[in-house]
Order: structure tokens, then sequence, then C-alpha cells
């Protein structure tokens, strides 16, 4: 097996891929659209949009310049990697996904109706889920998705009173999909600040 040789390791043009989590009213898909117009406006190319919520990401139309193209039911991980092919096909150089947590909530859908052994099951899901997955690490675009998180509360001390505040703990989403992404942003919904879980820009 012929490898090739050893050559010594350049920065060279990388795409990024971002996700952005939070509890719903975090700001994700508002935030996605600011990052993904300052990409566009670095690369000279127009924005692109997959919208899984019903048009939402519509409502910043008057804000933001971006073509979208709206994903309905059932949210397949196939029907997925056909928007981002047209995307790419289409010459845009920036996608936003919002959200990306509709299609793991899919393949868990098709995996609790499925007889048999659970585990056996997952073997026949995942494999279309890591074809999703991969179509958005490999795609020659930058890509920006959303994800919800897991909403809880918690009480949270203020002025000597506890408060409830919702967090999300973990995403709706596969375990450890964050370590998929160039960096991954959590955003909080009372404050709509975001922290950086991981960045291997080294920028946050």
């Amino acid at each position: 097996m012929n490898l090739g040789k050893f050559q010594k390791a350049k920065r060279e043009q990388l795409w990024a891929k971002i996700m952005l989590a939070g509890p719903s009213g975090s700001g994700k898909s508002y935030s996605a659209l600011r990052m993904a117009k300052g990409l566009a406006e670095k690369c000279g190319s127009r924005v692109a949009a997959i919208d899984t919520e019903n048009g939402r990401i519509r409502y910043y139309a008057d804000e933001f310049d971006f073509d979208d193209i709206q994903l309905e039911a059932p949210f397949t991980p196939e029907k997925y990697i056909e928007a981002i092919n047209d995307a790419v096909d289409s010459g845009y150089k920036v996608l936003v996904i919002d959200s990306i947590s509709h299609e793991w909530d899919y393949c868990l859908e098709v995996h609790n109706k499925m007889p048999g052994n659970s585990w056996t099951n997952w073997a026949k899901v995942t494999p279309r889920h890591d074809a999703f997955m991969e179509k958005i690490l490999q795609a020659p675009i930058h890509v920006i998705v959303t994800t919800r998180g897991k909403d809880e509360y918690v009480l949270e001390e203020k002025n000597g009173k506890q408060v409830p505040k919702k967090v999300g703990l973990g995403y709706k989403q596969r375990d450890g999909i964050e370590y998929n992404y160039t960096a991954t942003f959590n955003l909080a919904q009372d404050t709509h600040v975001a922290e950086v879980t991981k960045d291997n820009t080294h920028l946050f």
C-alpha cells in the first residue's frame, strides 16, 4: 500500500463547521444568520438556509439577506443531504441549517417503531445518520447548524430569591455531536451570551 510521503503542514483554506446550541429563545437562528453574514462577506457568497422550523427563519429576512429552502416532515437524513447538495451545486459558500434536531428526532422515531432487538435496529438506523453528519463535515462550504438544547429549569439565586432559569442540558442530537464541529457555542436564554465548549480556531 502506497501512502505517499509526509510533507510540511500548512494552514490552508478550511471550511468552518459550526454548531450553535441552546434552549428555545436563546437566539440560535439570529446568531447563525449573523455569523453567516460575516462569513459570506469574507468569501463573496450569498447565504443559503435550510429551514425546518416552518418558515421561522424568515422573521429575520428584513435584517439579513439570504435564500432559503423549507424542509417539511418527515425530516429524513436523506432529505437534508439532498438540500446540502443543492446548496453546494448552486454555488453557495455559506449554509445555515436551522435546525438539525429534527433529523435526530426522526432517527429516534424510526428506531423506536422497529420491532426486535434495539441494538440490532440501531445498526440499521445509524448509517443513515452518519451519512448526514459526513455530508455536513465534508461539504466544501461553511456550514452553521443550530440544535435545540434539552430544555430544563434550574433554580438560581437572584437578589436573595430563588428564580427559575431555563437552561439547555445536552443537545437534541446524538451524544458527542459537539466534537465533530470546528467550533461549538452554547447560548444562554436569558443573556443570549455564548459559551464556547469547543474551538479548533483558537479565536474564541
